[in-house]
């Protein structure tokens, strides 16, 4: 039986060609033990004085260096609202944004150190099916390469 709804905003930051991907690792003391030193999406909940929005928004604030994060800002579109269900108990409602930038803008905000997590890496979207990638962060790369982006 499905005991909470959790809301959740997250940010798929992308190139022009939609192949490489810039996002997080967990740290060795992220509050879920099997998702640690995974890989994921930038993003968090959403709190109770929030819109989805302002959400990803205070994320990107809480995660990134501040000149990364106003850069993203500047860039972040809603491109879809994605329903998950977890082990029965959880159920949560992703609220996914976009944000695209230049091939050189994610190489050069990749020598920027994070706020939150291990750290931060370019991956190819060729790459992404051997990523140690947590579970909603990989249900969101297939929903968005399936219905979203259909090369």
């Amino acid at each position: 039986m499905v005991s909470k709804w959790n809301k959740i905003a997250c940010i798929i930051i992308t190139n022009p060609s939609r192949d490489i991907f810039y996002l997080q690792q967990k740290d060795e003391t992220y509050y879920s033990k099997e998702n640690r030193l995974k890989y994921a999406l930038f993003g968090g909940g959403i709190e109770d004085n929030e819109n989805e929005k302002e959400a990803i928004l205070r994320e990107l604030d809480e995660e990134l260096d501040e000149k990364v994060a106003e850069f993203i800002k500047e860039k972040i579109k809603h491109v879809f609202t994605f329903d998950y269900f977890q082990k029965e108990r959880l159920k949560e409602k992703l609220f996914v944004f976009e944000a695209i930038l230049p091939d050189k803008t994610l190489e050069k905000i990749l020598k920027f150190e994070i706020k939150e997590g291990k750290r931060a890496v370019i991956i190819l979207k060729k790459d992404l099916n051997n990523l140690d990638l947590i579970d909603i962060s990989r249900e969101i790369f297939d929903y968005y390469f399936t219905n979203i982006i259909q090369n």
